[in-house]
């Protein structure tokens, strides 16, 4: 939905005395402007640590993030809740010439972990965000036609012998005998066909309690959601259109 460019403005630190300083190697970094591609590789910084020349990347200050959406402000929202409270300042250059897709938005479970960084309730992202529930993915006509193949999310079939039940359902399969089709093992199957939440109303759900759930949701208003974050995190946000990038040599 949208990409994301990320620069860095360097430091050239003074000679670091410090002997427990990481070892970190420097590679190119490439910016993509346009059709332009400019490659610059920062200075490196010579150090002496127990006998040994080692290198040293000099000290990120400022981190430019070219581009919004919810890309841009999710990159934001996590580099700045980081970073900003080691004195480097996260700015964002959003262009007004550059219509936002605005597309609903589906996500996987590992958003819960999203919501968790960003101190999200899920009542409130949900209402913000005017998001649904989602059980898993349905494929319909990928294969051939009329043909439909659903991945579910969370475990599919209880264990067997401590093993995850598939690779049984799979020799099965493999041996020409009738079988189910795998989803129809799963929870999250049978619970989007009948239209249930994995919410209770009354009680915990085995899907509420491993959150092995996501969500679908606008895109539009989720960046608006991110970017109220980063900004409150001390994110500076410009109006612009990036043109060109000029590097120090």
């Amino acid at each position: 939905h949208g990409w994301c460019l990320i620069a860095m403005r360097l430091l050239h630190p003074m000679r670091h005395r410090n002997a427990s300083l990481a070892n970190v190697s420097t590679s190119f970094w490439t910016t993509r402007i346009r059709e332009s591609v400019i490659q610059s590789k920062p200075k490196k910084l010579a150090i002496c640590i127990h006998g040994h020349m080692k290198e040293a990347v000099p000290k990120v200050w400022r981190v430019v993030i070219v581009g919004g959406g919810t890309s841009g402000y999710l990159t934001a929202s996590i580099m700045s809740m980081h970073l900003n409270r080691l004195g480097v300042q996260v700015s964002v250059v959003e262009s007004p010439d550059v219509e936002t897709i605005g597309v609903g938005e589906a996500t996987i479970p590992s958003i819960h972990r999203l919501l968790d960084n960003l101190k999200l309730t899920e009542i409130d992202f949900m209402r913000r965000c005017s998001a649904t529930y989602k059980l898993g993915i349905q494929f319909k006509d990928w294969h051939q036609q009329d043909h439909e193949y659903w991945h579910p999310f969370g475990h599919c079939g209880s264990l067997i012998n401590q093993k995850e039940a598939f690779p049984y359902w799979l020799a099965h399969a493999k041996r020409g005998k009738n079988v189910r089709p795998f989803q129809s093992y799963s929870l999250h199957w049978n619970a989007a066909l009948t239209g249930r939440a994995p919410i209770s109303l009354e009680s915990d759900s085995p899907i509420a309690l491993t959150k092995s759930y996501a969500y679908h949701l606008d895109a539009n208003a989720f960046a608006e959601v991110l970017k109220a974050i980063a900004v409150a995190n001390g994110t500076a946000v410009f109006s612009g259109t990036v043109v060109d990038i000029v590097t120090s040599t």
